[in-house]
């Protein structure tokens, strides 16, 4: 029946793998996703005029992340949020691609000198652009909230386009803000992450103190973009792949960060869940996987 789930074999973890953490790093990223519809409920305002309304789920966030341009236009778009819980755990957060905007970015796929920090290699030009707009904010959002309490702990963690981001945050937070490996536990957890540099971007990733551990759906085809040879460029993987194979007979299903990884991540011992309410008729998420024609900003499910 399409309510029964088919069977997935269990998902394995590397030792000393939290999964706690992973399922707190993905509501997080759920909460991301939820400022961009806010936003879009707004009619898309500028960072000035827009009025976020936080969960009251046991976090305190810092403002908006915003990205602030886009191909000359005066644009304003959420992005994420730092957040901290009162175990002095401390989240950097990123959502994936929800607008016709954040497409074209994805698809620049050039490669452009990670500036930030050196010896850093090449990355993607469409997330690099994206994040040089989002430094200014990421580095007060973290000063913000570190005043308040010093972090023991500090998360990285994004969906789809928000893992680019995520990767590219890494060498610059741990370089430029408080933020230490070795004085605090430093973690990036990343669901359904494109390739986002060279071999020389990896290889630093691989060995700057910060695990990553990338969370991958085998069915989705996603994490296979950009392809590792993309004509005079070459993409490389970061971090411990941490694999599951969950089939929801849809592309969008199979990326989808609630369909298909938190779903992965609440029952791991059986990822795959049943097929969607959704293929039968119904809705799980009412008003958020709605295309509107004609306009800059286009809502989608959180799938991409």
């Amino acid at each position: 029946m399409e309510d029964t789930p088919r069977g997935s074999l269990p998902m394995y973890f590397p030792g000393g793998y939290d999964l706690a953490d992973a399922v707190n790093c993905a509501t997080l990223v759920d909460v991301a996703y939820d400022q961009y519809t806010q936003w879009y409920n707004q009619d898309y305002p500028s960072r000035q005029n827009f009025v976020w309304t936080t969960p009251d789920n046991g976090y305190a966030y810092s403002a908006p992340l915003f990205w602030s341009y886009w191909w000359g236009i005066d644009y304003d778009e959420p992005f994420g949020f730092v957040a901290s819980d009162a175990n002095l755990n401390a989240y950097l957060v990123f959502r994936g691609t929800m607008s016709d905007a954040d497409d074209a970015q994805d698809l620049k796929t050039d490669q452009a000198a990670y500036t930030i920090v050196p010896n850093y290699g090449q990355v993607h030009l469409g997330f690099f652009e994206i994040y040089q707009s989002l430094q200014a904010d990421i580095y007060a959002a973290i000063s913000g909230l570190n005043r308040l309490t010093p972090f023991k702990r500090f998360f990285f963690t994004g969906h789809s386009l928000g893992c680019g981001l995520s990767s590219l945050a890494v060498p610059d937070v741990i370089t430029n803000t408080s933020v230490k490996p070795g004085q605090q536990i430093v973690l990036h957890h990343n669901f359904a992450s494109p390739r986002v540099g060279d071999p020389q971007f990896a290889s630093m990733m691989n060995n700057n103190g910060v695990p990553t551990f990338r969370i991958v759906n085998t069915e989705d085809v996603i994490p296979d973009a950009p392809t590792s040879i993309l004509g005079s460029y070459v993409y490389k993987h970061i971090g411990t792949p941490i694999d599951f194979t969950a089939q929801y007979d849809t592309l969008g299903d199979n990326h989808s960060l609630d369909i298909a990884y938190e779903y992965a991540i609440a029952h791991p011992n059986d990822p795959e869940g049943p097929l969607p309410q959704r293929r039968l008729g119904l809705s799980k998420r009412p008003g958020v996987n709605v295309a509107v024609q004609g306009k800059l900003i286009r809502l989608r499910s959180r799938a991409a």
